[in-house]
């Protein structure tokens, strides 16, 4: 199963939904207590500027519900390809 969080609303979800066509069920975390809980409400600096932001991340949780590998600040271009061929690994062994 895949989800995906973010601090948006269900309004933006569905858009983002809508215009990249995914697959993936989205999670409205607009309180922010799943972001932090997970550690990825961090301080981010963009052109000298610091704020708030949530550092893209990946979590994959094993069949007994356990956090089994942990991924912070990915990037979007090849990480679905690289945690297909991760998940492929673990299943294999």
């Amino acid at each position: 199963m895949i989800l995906g969080v973010s601090k948006d609303g269900c309004d933006s979800h569905r858009a983002f939904i809508a215009k990249y066509g995914l697959k993936v069920d989205l999670l409205a975390d607009t309180d922010g207590k799943l972001c932090a809980a997970y550690g990825v409400w961090q301080e981010k600096e963009k052109a000298g500027v610091k704020k708030m932001g949530i550092v893209r991340s990946t979590f994959l949780i094993d069949k007994r519900s356990q956090l089994a590998e942990v991924f912070y600040g990915v990037s979007a271009e090849g990480h679905a390809a690289q945690m297909l061929a991760l998940v492929d690994s673990i299943a294999a062994n």
